[in-house]
């Protein structure tokens, strides 16, 4: 997978939805909605993914896809591509229902001199 600015949709149930951006270098992921940031490791093994991700509320009502939460950190699996991936997973270390996180990649990242 290469580095770059990716849109990212998230759901969890039929209802539960939402989407965001988040910027992927070398592996690390920085990115966030209008209500919550993103930072974490995705890290790719062929075709398959696993990502750690700490979610963190940084301003407005607390409303994420899994309720009120401040703060919680997701555990996440699943199918990576060049432009493209789709994990699923839970917040680490509980029996939360399943979020499904797809994302494609809508532009490099700005680099100096290029």
């Amino acid at each position: 997978m290469t580095s770059g600015i990716f849109f990212i949709e998230f759901s969890v149930g039929p209802k539960n939805l939402g989407a965001g951006l988040a910027v992927i270098s070398d592996g690390d992921i920085n990115g966030g909605d209008e209500t919550y940031l993103y930072r974490g490791r995705l890290d790719a093994y062929g075709s398959q993914a696993k990502a750690t991700i700490e979610v963190g509320h940084y301003r407005g009502a607390l409303n994420s896809v899994f309720g009120p939460l401040r703060n919680f950190t997701l555990d996440l699996a699943g199918t990576i591509e060049e432009q493209a991936f789709d994990v699923q997973g839970t917040i680490k270390g509980t029996s939360s229902p399943m979020i499904r996180i797809s994302g494609r990649k809508v532009a490099q990242l700005y680099e100096r001199g290029a």
